[in-house]
């Protein structure tokens, strides 16, 4: 015995054709709700921004327009920023250099100056405790100097004293 065949056959192409209008229509809703945004207040007068109207009280719809992001655009910005921060950080790592060896040629400096300022001192010193001072001529041999070169002596070493020692 055969069986009625009570299963309509539909074809294919149909098929298709339904799937892809009831695909369309339910995205349209969605599509719509996404376009607009509504702004309303609550009774403790916070501001709230949603995409679905409320319920009860007034919503403002916002009129908002957007458009597509350039990726190159984007891409390229950053690209431009990493290359201004890289470089930034270059400047600064050399100028940090630059103070640290100017930090120390000036501590060097320094350290020159304050041994410079002490010979000075004991120079000066020694010249106005001695009686006498000599200075060795070309042979090793002792020369004393006069009253007149030991006063121009001492206000040599004064001098120097000054100049290194800033007193």
């Amino acid at each position: 015995m055969k069986l009625p065949n009570r299963c309509a056959v539909i074809p294919a192409s149909r098929l298709f054709s339904v799937g892809l209008l009831s695909g369309l229509l339910m995205c349209l809703p969605a599509g719509a709700q996404e376009s607009s945004v509504y702004k309303w207040v609550d009774e403790n007068g916070t501001p709230h921004y949603t995409d679905i109207p409320p319920a009860t009280g007034e919503a403002e719809q916002l009129a908002i327009s957007s458009r597509r992001t350039d990726k190159d655009a984007v891409q390229s910005l950053l690209a431009n920023r990493a290359e201004a921060s890289e470089a930034a950080r270059k400047s600064a790592v050399r100028q940090a250099e630059d103070a640290a060896i100017e930090k120390g040629e000036q501590a060097e400096l320094a350290k020159q100056r304050q041994a410079n300022c002490e010979q000075a001192r004991r120079t000066q010193q020694k010249y106005y405790d001695a009686f006498k001072l000599y200075k060795l001529d070309a042979d090793g041999e002792r020369v004393y100097l006069t009253d007149t070169e030991l006063d121009a002596a001492q206000v040599e070493a004064g001098n120097a004293v000054l100049e290194w020692c800033g007193e």
